[in-house]
Order: structure tokens, then C-alpha cells, then sequence
């Protein structure tokens, strides 16, 4: 999508022309029966945004029917790519606000629906709900927690456990970037961008 200037100043209508087949190509791809090639179109957008979104202006409401569809697709891979564009657009304040605020309600029922914790992250965190009730319970699993010192602040020796080499903090669910994630991150940029309206 990137075009010189000298080519746009040169030829004008033919940088348009190109760009419009470009998109015409794509939007022709979206609604491939592959789910690969739906998560390519997924990519596509998402990388155009960040890059491009200028240019994308003018075909961006139709751009955002279809990351909201795909936002709910039934493969996990398209729904996360989908719904990580929303994160991508709202780098682009103005654009953003006036772009999404016709879908908001929308997207937001979207994003809503991705934060529950699906069964893969409940056992990456080591929870299961099986059929326990013949196990007894662990004295520590209903012992309450008290802090070890007056504060209630945990040790430097517990907090040197949580770093990684590096001194970094460690998320223990860090498996990976999940729905979850992916869609509590738009929520956080859209709420920056939205406030309280």
C-alpha cells in the first residue's frame, strides 16, 4: 500500500486505481471458505491499520463490519487476530473515535464475550472443575492467607521467585496471547480513547 510520492505525484489516478484493486482483491478473499486464508485477510487489515490507516479511510466502515464478523468467527485463530485490530486502530486516536463510535455498542458486546477464562487458560493456571467432590481438600487450599510481616507486603524473597533472569516480572498465565488477553487490551485502549462517554 505504500507509494511513493513521486509516483502519487506522477501518476495519481493510477496510485488510486492500484490501491483499489489491492482492496477489491482482499475484501474478494474475506470471504474464502478456508479459514486460512480468512486469517490471512485478518493479518492484512491488522497490518494495514497499524501501517496505513490513512489510506484505509475511505473503505475503513467496511474494513470494521468485517473485523466485527470475524471478531466472532467459530475458529479461535480468526477471532484473535480479528479482535487484536482493535487494539491496532485505537493507535490511531482520531480515526479511531470517529471511525468506531457508530459500532461501539457492538464491539463492545464483541470484546465482552472474549474475556471469560476458556478451559484452556482455567488448566494453564492449574484449575480444574472435574468431578473432585470425593477428593478431600488440601489444608492449604481453605487455610485463609495472612501476610508474613505487619504491612501484609510479601517478602523480597517471594518477589526474587516471581522475576525471570532478567529482573522482569513474570506472568504465570504467559503461555501465550489468548482471546482473553487480546480482548482486555482493546477494552484498556478503547476506554482511553471512549473515557466514559
Amino acid at each position: 500500500m505504500h507509494f511513493s510520492r513521486s509516483v502519487k505525484s506522477r501518476f495519481p489516478n493510477k496510485a488510486i486505481l492500484i490501491e483499489s484493486v489491492i482492496y477489491q482483491g482482499i475484501f474478494t478473499l474475506a470471504t474464502d471458505a478456508y479459514p486460512q486464508v480468512r486469517l490471512k485477510v485478518c493479518k492484512t487489515f491488522t497490518t494495514l491499520i497499524w501501517g496505513y490507516a490513512p489510506h484505509m479511510q475511505p473503505r475503513l466502515d467496511r474494513i470494521i463490519e468485517y473485523m466485527l464478523l470475524s471478531s466472532q468467527d467459530k475458529h479461535e485463530g480468526i477471532r484473535l487476530e480479528a479482535i487484536e485490530f482493535w487494539t491496532a486502530i485505537c493507535e490511531h486516536e482520531q480515526l479511531c473515535y470517529d471511525s468506531l463510535k457508530p459500532h461501539l455498542s457492538a464491539l463492545l458486546d464483541v470484546l465482552l464475550r472474549a474475556l471469560p477464562y476458556g478451559p484452556d487458560d482455567l488448566l494453564a493456571l492449574g484449575i480444574d472443575f472435574g468431578d473432585n467432590a470425593a477428593v478431600p481438600d488440601a489444608p492449604q487450599d481453605i487455610k485463609p492467607h495472612v501476610p508474613d510481616n505487619e504491612t501484609g507486603a510479601k517478602d523480597k524473597e517471594e518477589d526474587a521467585d516471581d522475576d525471570d533472569d532478567d529482573g522482569n516480572v513474570m506472568d504465570e498465565g504467559a503461555d501465550g496471547w489468548t482471546l482473553r488477553k487480546s480482548g482486555a487490551t482493546a477494552i484498556d485502549a478503547l476506554a482511553y480513547i471512549f473515557g466514559v462517554s
